[in-house]
């Protein structure tokens, strides 16, 4: 026989220009600029050209020396040898929302040599706080200079999150710039208020001794009501936590229970045909999830704000403990605590 009890804990919850160009001076011409296209020009030691393909005494080759790299035979714009700069922008630090707008650009002109040949595409790489170092491919080689990120692609925007990015491009000469300065932004919604009530007054729920391989659903006169009182609609989210004995999965095993979760506008538990994998409870903050149409049950989602009528805003829990299938524990009784912890969110969906 062993005996478990379950506690509620209600916790509520641009662009950079920079020189390069590998530290040498690039010559493009031992001459005045000037002249004609096709045209030639002589000098005491020299023949040079105005125009890339027209022999000429110098030739197309470069000559290199410690400190230079002379280009004979090459007007400036034929050769665009330094790489672009690019840089990205999130126009707020701060979002309230779980989406974000990033733009970048990229600049083809440098101090040493003026105008370049012009951008062509970027690379766009995203990171998170969490991660940190751990950089993803958004975009590669693209044509775009906007899009927007979130709330479920390429990634799950979570709260009191920053997300990172970075951009490089390439010129039309495919030059690679280095990656550019981060820029970053972090989804911080909207504060949410509310309360967390068990129909007795009290956030625990305590469960009759419950034998190894059972099961037990949250009473009519144990469950919890969550109440909005907030001036936006919320998501419910749950996790919980392995006890001292038992880990928490997603079925009963050796050592193991699972919780499920339901959240609806009901005053007598749910059927016990509703408890489905849609309502498993995960194990731990990193793996907590939020009320959907599809999961925990009819409700939880879209919980309406302090404005709306009382069944609009608020919303009951159930839950309902499958203990494990066995035990290594030996002896007559066994406590267990289950810790619970709730979260909401702003609807972004």
């Amino acid at each position: 026989m062993k005996r478990i009890i379950l506690v509620l804990l209600i916790i509520g919850g641009l662009l950079a220009i920079r020189p390069s160009g590998g530290g040498k001076t690039l010559i493009f011409s031992s001459f005045t600029s000037g002249g004609v296209e096709g045209g030639t020009r002589y000098g005491s030691t020299y023949e040079m050209t105005d125009n890339l393909g027209s022999g000429g005494a110098f030739g197309e080759s470069k000559a290199s020396g410690d400190s230079h790299d002379i280009y004979g035979g090459f007007r400036f714009i034929d050769l665009d040898l330094r790489a672009p700069f690019a840089g990205s922008d999130v126009p707020d630090s701060i979002s309230a929302g779980a989406t974000f707008y990033v733009e970048w650009s990229g600049v083809d002109t440098t101090t040493e040599d003026g105008p370049g040949w012009g951008m062509w595409v970027y690379d766009v790489q995203w990171s998170k706080e969490s991660d940190p170092g751990n950089w993803h491919d958004w975009h590669t080689q693209t044509y775009l200079t906007n899009d927007l990120f979130g709330p479920f692609e390429p990634d799950t925007v979570k709260m009191d999150t920053t997300y990172y990015f970075r951009v490089r491009g390439y010129d039309l000469a495919q030059n690679v710039g280095d990656w550019g300065e981060q820029s970053g932004v972090t989804y911080q919604p909207p504060s949410v208020t509310y309360t967390v009530t068990g129909a007795d007054g009290d956030s625990i729920w305590v469960t009759d001794t419950l034998e190894v391989d059972d099961w037990t659903t949250i009473s009519t006169s144990d469950y919890f009501t969550i109440e909005n009182n907030g001036p936006n609609q919320i998501d419910m989210g749950i996790y919980a936590f392995n006890t001292t004995n038992w880990q928490l999965a997603d079925e009963p095993g050796r050592n193991r229970y699972s919780l499920h979760a339901i959240f609806n506008d009901a005053t007598v538990a749910p059927d016990d045909t509703l408890w489905s994998d849609s309502t498993v409870v995960k194990s731990g903050p990193d793996n907590i999830a939020y009320a959907t149409p599809n999961r925990f049950g009819t409700g939880g989602w879209k919980i309406w704000p302090y404005w709306a009528s009382g069944t609009f805003r608020r919303e009951n829990l159930w839950l309902h403990l499958r203990a494990p299938t066995f035990v290594t524990r030996y002896g007559g009784y066994e406590n267990e605590m289950v810790l619970i912890k709730l979260e909401a969110r702003t609807t972004i969906y």
